[in-house]
């Protein structure tokens, strides 16, 4: 009875979950529930990226390997002689502390320095170049040709001049004229020289250096031109000899070393008389310190003889010595023998009735 009671509630309790639970489980099917739209966030995008729905954040892009870039920047560099430039560069991609390395293929005409500064030094072109890291950049610089300023006409030495751009020379003699371009390095067209007088001389150029031969006595003036610049020098042209102007000179010199030979005898002479008096000087001191001394030494002779004459007048004589003392009488110039009673009354004084 229990078990038929237990059957019946639990088809009840089916039936009923029949009933209920399928048809809600339709009706959820047939109606899905809305998805709410995102927020609206306005045209001015001022809001927190952290609200964004996560399905709607953009992946991350991975970095990207790229190589090395060194460039510079420059064109084609022009500079005049003297000048100097710093090479404008740009580098990406390489690491921290990378070392440039910069160089020029010519360095005659343009050097660098380690800072990319490029100098010109002469007219040409050179190419310039830096390098990291097997990275290579180079540029092309071109250094103009300079431009002449002056230009002087150089005589030799060995001419005689006669003023600033003056000179005098002899017949037959050859000198070489060169023309000095300023400033040096400069470069001109064509040099051109010119003979005044040609009656008196020849002239023989050769571009930059020209021959001038004096063939009479006269005067003359060459010339030297180019690109504008002039520059002139004159000669006098005399006779085979020494010129008047040149002996002169020599005379001059000849007065001086005179002059020089004279004193520095005169100065000779008297050093050799002064020592030589000062020579006798010390001779003669010697001559006198010598005779004073041997006069010092007889005046203590003669002092040490009088002292000892002294001492033996004033000492009394023993009666063995009056037998057979001796007086000298110097002063006399006679010797006088010893009384004779001396013998005989030794005690008794002498008188001048004892002497013979």
């Amino acid at each position: 009875m229990r078990i038929v009671l237990i059957v019946i509630a639990v088809v009840i309790i089916l039936a009923m979950a029949f009933t209920y639970i399928l048809p809600m489980r339709a009706m959820a099917e047939s109606n899905p529930p809305e998805t709410p739209p995102p927020p609206d966030y306005g045209t001015d995008y001022d809001y927190d990226e952290s609200t964004i729905a996560p399905w709607l954040e953009e992946p991350e892009e991975e970095e990207e390997n790229l190589p090395p870039m060194l460039r510079i920047l420059n064109a084609n560099i022009r500079l005049d002689v003297g000048q100097q430039l710093q090479i404008q560069y740009e580098m990406e991609n390489f690491p921290d502390g990378t070392i440039l390395e910069w160089a020029s293929r010519n360095p005659d005409v343009a050097g660098v320095d380690p800072y990319g500064v490029v100098v010109a030094y002469s007219p040409g072109r050179a190419e310039v170049y830096v390098s990291a890291d097997g990275t290579i950049s180079s540029v092309l610089v071109t250094v103009n040709e300079l431009k002449a300023g002056k230009i002087t006409i150089i005589v030799g030495d060995d001419v005689a001049q006669l003023g600033p751009r003056a000179y005098e020379i002899t017949v037959g003699d050859v000198i070489r004229l060169t023309a000095k371009i300023e400033p040096e390095g400069a470069k001109v067209d064509k040099i051109t020289w010119k003979l005044g007088n040609e009656n008196v001389a020849s002239i023989t150029p050769n571009s930059q250096t020209c021959e001038f031969i004096p063939e009479a006595v006269g005067e003359t003036q060459v010339t030297v031109s180019a690109d504008g610049l002039v520059d002139a020098v004159s000669f006098r042209i005399v006779e085979s000899g020494i010129p008047i102007d040149t002996l002169w000179v020599y005379i001059r010199y000849a007065v001086i070393v005179v002059i020089i030979i004279v004193v520095a005898a005169v100065v000779l002479t008297w050093l050799a008389q002064k020592r030589k008096k000062e020579k006798a000087r010390k001779k003669a001191a010697a001559a006198k310190r010598r005779k004073e001394e041997a006069e010092r030494r007889a005046r203590e002779e003669a002092e040490e003889l009088e002292m000892q004459r002294d001492k033996m007048e004033q000492r009394p004589v023993r009666p063995e010595e009056r037998a057979t003392q001796k007086i000298n009488g110097s002063a006399v110039g006679a010797s006088v023998s010893a009384p004779k009673d001396v013998a005989k009354e030794p005690d008794r004084p002498v008188t001048l009735d004892d002497l013979d």
